[in-house]
């Protein structure tokens, strides 16, 4: 069972929360800093789903 699992599971690439960080999320994370105005650090990324029915 435990191996069924964690084949599931280990290609995984994104987990919806903070607690789970994948590879490719550090890289992604940089990229507004990175195209952002001079002067900017750190930018906050948040979903507004006020469209969901």
């Amino acid at each position: 069972m435990t191996e069924a699992i964690r084949a599931q599971l280990d290609p995984v690439a994104f987990a919806h929360t903070g607690f789970f960080p994948s590879e490719p999320a550090g890289p992604l994370a940089d990229l507004p800093v990175a195209h952002a105005p001079e002067g900017i650090a750190r930018v906050c990324s948040v979903c507004v789903r006020t469209s969901i029915m």
